[in-house]
């Protein structure tokens, strides 16, 4: 993998500076929020598991450089137990995040996180988008490249870390004349094999022109999302993000096989002075998405 770029790990920092503008100063790690208590609990009562939640961190130095009106999202799971793990995810619960009845998929430095719906709300503003209740395909809309790669051939789109050969192995592969052998590409478990397969039989279906419900969908997004708090393997499916943006990717592996069918498509987005091909916040309320409860500011 190639070492970050420097823009990168300068927007993780800002990320984490509160900028006042009255007064003006900076102040480290932001605590105070535009949305409070009863705009929480109104999200409370209308969120419903499947739902994409995409928030505004505007007191955030570093959110402020991303285009759009929203600047983080998340995947609202609903209630995650460890019943409900075992006998939907099918596995045994081994993360430190505590789990609960109101819970969200997102990410925070690079890393995907369970966190709980009351912490998520704090930021300056939310919008709560749904998915139909019985998917159909949409006119015009075509499954990314990626995504088609990923689903007819996974193994060819497996991203793993080859590490660096040191000093010492450069000079012997030197003396021999000989290339210092290749990372050994590792296998599909069944059960990633058995997620990618509902994922290409979900996509295969809307190309076909069927009616998928939702309801059917969410089970296996779930399963999804509870992976990506420690994946096995990572693909590459044609989206790269900034760490501020790293939210977008995890929501993205999660509904990667309907989001395409609403025109949420990695495009090319600049940040500052770099281009990420990228999916952004702004993209799902420009969707054709319910909008069930927004407020800004």
């Amino acid at each position: 993998m190639q070492a970050a770029h420097w823009q990168d790990a300068l927007l993780l920092r800002l990320s984490r500076m509160h900028l006042s503008r009255y007064p003006l100063f900076l102040s480290w790690q932001p605590t105070v929020f535009a949305l409070d208590g009863q705009h929480t609990r109104e999200v409370m009562a209308q969120v419903k598991a499947g739902d994409i939640l995409i928030r505004l961190l505007d007191s955030s130095a570093g959110h402020r450089l991303l285009p759009g009106t929203f600047n983080d999202m998340g995947f609202y799971a609903g209630a995650v137990t460890e019943q409900h793990l075992r006998q939907v995810a099918k596995i045994e619960y081994t993360h430190p995040y505590p789990l609960g009845e109101q819970m969200v998929f997102t990410s925070q430095d690079e890393q995907a996180v369970l966190m709980d719906l009351i912490d998520f709300c704090r930021c300056d503003g939310l919008a709560i988008l749904r998915f139909p209740q019985t998917l159909s395909l949409q006119p015009g809309a075509k499954p990314p490249e990626g995504l088609l790669n990923y689903l007819a051939d996974p193994t060819q789109c497996l991203q793993f870390e080859t590490p660096a050969p040191s000093k010492k192995d450069k000079k012997k592969a030197d003396a021999d004349e000989e290339a210092i052998e290749p990372a050994v590409t590792p296998e599909l478990d069944a059960a990633t094999l058995g997620l990618i397969k509902a994922e290409r039989d979900l996509v295969q279906f809307l190309r076909q022109g069927k009616s998928v419900p939702f309801a059917k969908v969410l089970p296996v997004l779930f399963r999804l999302a509870v992976r990506q708090l420690n994946p096995t393997h990572q693909f590459d499916l044609g989206i790269e993000t900034t760490p501020l943006m790293h939210s977008s990717r995890v929501v993205y592996e999660i509904i990667k096989s309907l989001c395409w069918n609403y025109g949420i498509v990695p495009v090319d987005t600049k940040v500052v002075l770099k281009n990420y091909r990228t999916i952004t916040p702004d993209m799902f309320i420009d969707a054709d998405l319910e909008e069930i409860w927004k407020k800004v500011g």
